[in-house]
């Protein structure tokens, strides 16, 4: 065993879980990062090619059947050849976009397996499955056994349609992925769609429309046995998301139900997760996120003030997307609470002359540090403002731009060490 893996083993099994979650979040920005690197490499060179063609096309005079242009018809040729490959080189790239996401996906569940399988040893109690003499006589330990047995439980889940997988941790941990995950049919339909990617190169097969229609997902009409599906730009970024709240349902919901002493953890993790995505402008996806948050049953959270921090950060997300938050946000009285609250609510309805009048409370600035004054995406509007940089410097005695410079700095610092401890970890591996 690696000292990697004996590290994690000390781990508090629900931590474990977060730690999966956590690297199943950063191998898809890394996937997302490479999207935007390499698709705007691609589709220029294809407009160059295109330009270029219509350049050739324009000088290309045809007598009596043939060019008398100073340009070769097999340069012509090699051309469109070229074209033609680079195309494919970027259906190719598309589609192993999709392959890529549900490959780490699958990796994310068969570690989910492990933990619930670990945690659930009862599930092993299968009248209809049997061992060898054999197997028997090579038994070093009960534990190895134990190890054997669920890791050939896991191959065989995990050789078993997405469906299928999902579906069993679904019924055996009560997740209500099925019945409450609005994504559910479109994550299906992906998974399908990166079967035929796999093995036909998105050639529509039999069994994806014979699938899909089983499961109820909408098809276009022009979508038949032999014709060819892609991934667009939209199908790519709707597959980041979709994957992205589905493990976080996933692990949230699986935690919650099993370890109820991370309840505090697993509420600040969800928040902080749905935070990120407000600071990135993924209003959206931080949408999804803390409607889901929201929904958790108040036996299965901490309770406490984070739900109105859910609330409030649901408002922002709503807001962002245009979309009605006020129905949401009155239906709280926010009158008895702190300060903080009224500050939040008073700026998401644009109440600025009030929102400075809190900000210059005591109460408000000692619960609301400079950092948050500086990133928290709510006071995006308000940190415009002349009410808001004359508060702030009479709280932290310097002007907001300088406070900029600062954290920007401190930014830089930190990623270089983070950086450095990168180029360590690879060297020792």
């Amino acid at each position: 065993m690696s000292k990697k893996n004996k590290a994690i083993n000390q781990i508090p099994l629900w931590k474990q879980i977060f730690l999966y979650q956590n690297h199943f979040i950063n191998e898809l920005e890394c996937i997302n990062e490479m999207v935007q690197i390499v698709l705007p490499v691609l589709k220029t060179k294809d407009n160059e090619r295109e330009k270029k063609l219509e350049e050739l096309t324009e000088k290309i005079q045809e007598e009596d059947g043939e060019i008398v242009e100073a340009i070769k018809e097999v340069d012509i040729k090699e051309f469109l050849k070229n074209i033609k490959r680079l195309r494919h080189a970027e259906t190719m790239f598309r589609q192993s976009i999709i392959t890529s996401i549900v490959t780490k996906f699958d990796e994310l569940v068969t570690s989910i397996l492990k933990i619930a399988y670990e945690k659930n040893t009862n599930w092993l109690k299968n009248p209809e499955k049997k061992i060898s003499y054999k197997d028997l006589l090579e038994i070093q330990s009960l534990d190895s056994l134990k190890n054997d047995i669920i890791e050939k439980e896991i191959d065989e889940i995990m050789r078993d349609s997405h469906f299928k997988q999902i579906s069993f941790l679904d019924s055996k941990l009560k997740l209500g992925i099925e019945e409450h995950f609005k994504g559910w049919l479109e994550f299906l339909e992906i998974t399908e769609r990166r079967n035929i990617f796999v093995h036909t190169g998105g050639k529509v097969s039999s069994i994806y429309i014979e699938n899909c229609k089983k499961w109820g997902i909408k098809i276009n009409e022009d979508c038949k046995e032999g014709s060819y599906l892609n991934a667009s730009d939209k199908y790519i970024t709707e597959t980041f998301d979709c994957f992205f709240e589905l493990s976080i349902r996933l692990c949230q919901a699986f935690i919650r139900r099993t370890f109820p002493e991370s309840f505090n953890e697993s509420d600040e993790i969800l928040n902080s997760i749905g935070y990120d995505l407000l600071c990135e402008e993924r209003f959206q996806l931080a949408d999804k996120i803390f409607d889901y948050a929201l929904s958790i049953p108040s036996s299965l959270a901490s309770g406490g003030e984070v739900k109105y921090y859910f609330l409030l950060n649901k408002c922002i997300a709503l807001k962002n997307t245009g979309k009605d938050f006020s129905t949401i946000l009155n239906s709280i009285d926010w009158s008895p609470f702190h300060p903080k609250f009224q500050f939040a609510v008073s700026i998401l309805n644009d109440q600025f002359e009030k929102s400075k009048e809190l900000m210059e409370q005591e109460a408000v600035y000692k619960e609301i540090d400079e950092l948050s004054f500086i990133e928290w995406p709510l006071l995006k509007s308000f940190r415009k403002t002349d009410l808001f940089k004359d508060v702030f410097k009479k709280i932290y005695k310097k002007d907001f731009s300088d406070a900029i410079i600062e954290e920007v700095k401190y930014e830089i610092t930190e990623q270089e060490k983070n950086d450095n401890d990168t180029k360590d970890e690879c060297n020792n591996v």
